[in-house]
């Protein structure tokens, strides 16, 4: 059994990697995410409401950093500070040979370096934690 190295209110995340046909890795890192419930890990619908919300708050990120360059330009000449985004990800299936039935995960790139979540599921908060 997979060890996970992170863990959500609905998600357990492990990390991951594509492969080819000779079994040589082909892909930068990536982190897939499942659900904990075993009920949806067999449900795409589960995982494509994640991923249409992480869209929809890329675009959401897109015009609220255009809109803080606007404020802030004649201040900082058009410099950002700490800009939001979120990072893009996929829907992958994969085969469990064991049960005999596909499995869905989301998967995204592994960010490199030290980063903050400032609020998770539970709605706590980052001096919460």
């Amino acid at each position: 059994m997979l060890k996970y190295f992170a863990s959500g209110a609905e998600r357990l995340c492990y990390r991951c990697c594509e492969v080819d046909t000779y079994g040589r890795i082909n892909s930068p890192p990536f982190v897939a995410k499942e659900s904990k419930h075993c009920e949806f890990v067999n449900q795409k619908k589960f995982h494509d409401n994640f991923a249409r919300t992480q869209g929809e708050a890329q675009s959401l990120a897109v015009k609220f950093n255009d809109r803080l360059d606007d404020l802030l330009y004649p201040k900082f000449k058009g410099g950002r500070w700490w800009p939001v985004f979120f990072v893009p990800c996929f829907l992958y299936s994969l085969e469990d040979w064991d049960f005999m039935s596909t499995v869905w995960v989301l998967v995204e790139q592994e960010l490199d370096g030290k980063y903050t979540k400032w609020n998770n599921s539970y709605q706590n908060s980052a001096r919460k934690f």
